[in-house]
């Protein structure tokens, strides 16, 4: 639910911060800067710049904008209201409709229909659930939530913004809470109080209990590791092959890679070459 803000200034000078919904009326603008300033809100109205507002209009359909100025005036369209239509939407869809005065209350209302329906049938506001436990009403007008009998009785219908107009308001019940309340142990009993000292005692056993499983793991897994590897046994290992000494001093054979380059040849037994005798010069 969106909300709006607006700055509400009051005749004696003091300015006001109101939040309300956009589905709200106008009239509950003016009532929360009254109930503020403690001012009685049905001899006010109010008004932006020179424009009265209407109160009974919803404030997404009063053309006002976030964050605007208002002006609480005296008088007004919304100070003579007295009286206001309601439409009572029961939870089996029935619809009652009756004219209140403006300062009754949501109880009223309920008061008004469950007296006549006692008179000629069940009562509209006493209800049980099957199980026997006590239901308690539930009003719903737009998209606010009114419950207990409390808070029935403390909002009016000029609160609601509904003086001098009409307006519809849904009724549903839930299980009351004071009954709920009631059933349940004021403290605690003989037998949840050692629950209470044992539950440590049992989740120490219980990290214990994960600790030592954490360890075994750990501790059996590289057994599990070595086991899984597989060892050849009863490897056959080559004979030493018999190779002969070679005598000292023996030449030993150069390849040419390691030498790298070619090798030399031995010329000692070959043959002088022929010396080269100059060639005659032919005569003039």
């Amino acid at each position: 639910m969106s909300q709006l803000t607006f700055t509400v200034l009051t005749e004696r000078g003091r300015r006001h911060v109101v939040k309300v919904a956009a589905t709200d009326l106008v009239q509950v603008i003016l009532n929360k800067a009254c109930q503020k300033q403690g001012m009685d809100p049905s001899k006010y109205t109010l008004k932006s710049g020179r424009r009265m507002l209407d109160l009974n209009q919803p404030v997404r359909f009063s053309k006002l904008a976030n964050n605007a100025k208002l002006e609480v005036a005296p008088g007004g369209t919304g100070g003579g209201a007295k009286s206001s239509h309601v439409m009572l939407q029961t939870d089996g869809g029935e619809r009652l409709s009756h004219e209140f005065d403006a300062s009754a209350s949501l109880w009223d209302v309920l008061s008004h229909w469950n007296k006549q329906r006692s008179e000629t049938g069940p009562s509209l506001l006493a209800r049980t659930a099957p199980d026997g436990t006590p239901l308690e009403p539930v009003c719903q007008y737009t998209q606010r939530q009114f419950v207990s009998e409390a808070t029935l009785r403390a909002t009016t219908l000029q609160s609601l913004g509904l003086a001098g107009g009409r307006g519809a308001v849904r009724l549903s019940f839930r299980p009351a809470q004071n009954a709920a309340a009631g059933t349940a142990p004021a403290g605690p009993t003989a037998q949840t109080a050692p629950a209470a000292h044992t539950a440590p005692a049992a989740q120490q056993l219980t990290t214990q209990g994960a600790q030592a499983a954490v360890s075994a793991v750990t501790t059996q897994a590289p057994a599990a590791a070595v086991s899984a590897v597989d060892v050849p046994v009863d490897v056959p290992v080559p004979a030493a092959m018999d190779v002969e000494p070679e005598p000292v001093g023996a030449a030993q054979p150069v390849s040419t890679a390691q030498s790298g380059g070619s090798v030399p040849m031995d010329t000692s037994d070959d043959e002088p070459c022929a010396q080269l005798q100059p060639r005659p010069q032919p005569q003039p």
